[in-house]
């Protein structure tokens, strides 16, 4: 049976316990939330991973791979996304339930005492990360920007985010960029963790069937042995002003076009209810296999190789994403405006309705069939007020009407339309998608 409680156990220091039985293997992971800046972003994006690298009790990879494999072979995981208004940086440990050790060991224990090593006493060479470490993975964060030039959708779907927010957090990627990357120092990236530590907003998620204590007293111990200097993180900013239509086109080396239409919404979590009706009413539109865009744009008008829509409760906006030849264009555009006018004048036949949710309930509780996604349910709602457990959401997603539904719909203001489209000589020789 799940069990899920909450700890405070510092000044903006929260432990989430998830208490599960049907998983052989378990978790611990501690996620840093910082406000989220275009000059700080390279430079935070790179901790994280510098970390899961070594410590001062296991110096090199050899040994903290042997460490690793003692443990039935658990594995340290380190990321960076963007969350809201922040700047999320993680590093986690995953392994086998206690239950299954063969020989009784407490490998929750282990594992809580080495995932606290990582990050408060990482390897360091007179006061700084060793400049072996910091060149590899600089050299490994300076790729991951460059390929998401590479990857089209996901560049079109970056850049509409850099004209659609320009001038707020939203826009900026939380990578950073090549240049800003190139440049940093050891002595930049060490003073990064430090303010980490010292000033980030710390949800830390438990997930298992062990005992908590040992993560609670653990990282309680850790942190009352940190310098902290916590600001409460501001709310995030939703407001918008929109005079005009934002359109933009670029060229690429691909063959196939990438549009992105963006929209606003005042819609934010504060209203339950028709933040739930936003959510399901993006599920009618282009959320599922079920939607409007994938049975009408994409199957029966045959206009794109898909088209799919995405709505972000935190920041109030939904975006339309499209992959699709230059010369359908328009024609896919008009055939889009048409489905959420459908929605917005309550035009929809019910079967939408109805398929959206129960694809929304169905979701909602197969969440409960993986620790990975139980991970991830439960670090969405870091900020929100009230926590909801999988089944409750389901609960929630029942109870809206097909009328809140159409009424979300109708909040939807037009921001933004990106495209994406080959160049003149890529558009009849091909090129990478």
């Amino acid at each position: 049976m799940q069990d899920s409680k909450v700890i405070k156990i510092g000044e903006g220091i929260n432990l989430r316990t998830i208490y599960e039985t049907r998983f052989k293997t378990s978790s611990i992971n501690i996620r840093f939330y910082l406000p989220l800046s275009e000059e700080a972003a390279s430079l935070r994006s790179i901790v994280p991973f510098l970390l899961v690298r070594s410590c001062e009790q296991y110096p090199d990879f050899t040994a903290l791979k042997k460490k690793l494999c003692m443990l039935y072979g658990a594995s340290l995981t380190a990321g960076v996304s963007k969350f809201a208004d922040c700047h999320c940086l993680s590093v986690g440990i995953d392994f086998l339930d206690d239950r299954y050790a063969i020989g009784g060991e407490n490998i929750s224990r282990e594992c809580t005492d080495l995932l606290t090593s990582v990050i408060f006493s990482p390897l360091l060479e007179n006061g700084v990360f060793r400049s072996a470490d910091v060149e590899a993975e600089r050299r490994l964060l300076i790729e991951k920007i460059e390929a998401q030039k590479n990857n089209k959708r996901a560049y079109a779907l970056q850049r509409a985010f850099e004209i659609m927010f320009e001038g707020s957090v939203q826009g900026i990627n939380h990578l950073g960029s090549v240049q800003s990357a190139s440049s940093l120092t050891a002595e930049e990236i060490t003073a990064a963790w430090r303010s980490m530590i010292k000033t980030a907003h710390i949800e830390i998620c438990a997930l298992g069937a062990f005992d908590f204590e040992p993560v609670t007293s653990g990282f309680s111990s850790a942190f009352s042995n940190a310098e902290r200097e916590y600001t409460k993180l501001p709310l995030p900013d939703n407001s918008f002003d929109i005079t005009s239509v934002k359109e933009h086109t670029e060229q690429s080396d691909a063959q196939q076009a990438k549009l992105v239409i963006g929209f606003r919404t005042k819609i934010d979590n504060s209203d339950k209810k028709m933040s739930m009706a936003m959510r399901l009413m993006n599920v009618v539109l282009g959320g599922s296999a079920h939607s409007l865009f994938f049975t009408n744009v994409r199957e029966k008008m045959s206009l794109c190789y898909y088209c799919s829509s995405l709505y972000n409760r935190h920041k109030g906006y939904l975006v339309v994403q499209s992959g699709l030849e230059q010369k359908d264009c328009e024609t896919a555009k008009k055939a889009i405006f048409e489905q959420l006018e459908l929605l917005q004048t309550g035009t929809v036949e019910q079967s939408f309705i109805d398929s959206a949710k129960l694809s929304a309930v169905n979701e909602c509780l197969l969440i409960n069939d993986s620790l990975s996604s139980l991970y991830s349910w439960y670090t969405a709602q870091a900020f929100d007020d009230e926590i909801v457990t999988p089944e409750e959401a389901a609960a929630q997603f029942s109870a809206v009407s097909t009328e809140d539904i159409y009424e979300a719909a109708k909040t939807l203001t037009l921001d933004t339309i990106y495209l994406l489209a080959p160049s003149e000589e890529t558009e009849d020789e091909g090129g990478n998608d």
